[in-house]
């Protein structure tokens, strides 16, 4: 047998625990919550069982849209509410709330797009950056020449009837928005 305190101990996920269930039963293991108790044996016990492992599941989905909502009302009043892209690091302003300011490599940042806006390749800057300590890969660096944080502007992505939108946020940014934009000209 095996023993868990809840259902919802057991997993999250209704479908996957009906399968698991079935594979340990096909293995000669039974599942048993102890504070929740069903015999299996009996048909009717299955749709108690049906809803022991949907209202877990229907919480963890009620809770992944509340944090998105969060995230997002965040987003549109200009604060980066999720973890820190390089160059910069979390912390708490004045009213405990969650910012971003330039890390001790933001130096090196403004140096990448500063260097991208002469023509220099990224190849050669990628290495001059690696012998400075700041070892970042191809794809890395792509992304963050195209990434508008490091000029100061929050990017809100699209949703349902709400159009992306890019506004100033909060945080200082690494860069200026001119050199942002001269460097996604080249």
């Amino acid at each position: 047998s095996l023993l868990f305190t809840t259902w919802d101990r057991f997993s999250r996920n209704s479908h996957d625990s009906i399968i698991m269930i079935e594979k340990l039963k096909n293995h000669g293991i039974t599942t048993i919550a102890i504070e929740q108790p069903l015999d299996l044996s009996i048909p009717e016990n299955k749709a108690m069982l049906a809803i022991y492992l949907i209202l877990p599941e229907i919480d963890n989905d009620r809770r992944s849209i509340k944090i998105r909502g969060g995230v997002r009302a965040a987003l549109k009043a200009g604060r980066w509410a999720r973890v820190a892209p390089l160059g910069y690091r979390n912390t708490r302003d004045e009213k405990n709330k969650s910012i971003i300011v330039p890390s001790d490599i933001a130096k090196h940042i403004r140096y990448m797009f500063a260097e991208c806006t002469k023509g220099i390749s990224q190849a050669f800057i990628r290495e001059e950056l690696k012998q400075k300590g700041l070892g970042i890969s191809r794809s890395a660096m792509s992304e963050m020449l195209r990434n508008p944080l490091y000029a100061g502007l929050i990017r809100i992505p699209s949703e349902g009837d709400e159009p992306e939108a890019l506004i100033k946020g909060l945080h200082e940014g690494i860069i200026s928005e001119e050199l942002f934009y001269r460097t996604q000209s080249i």
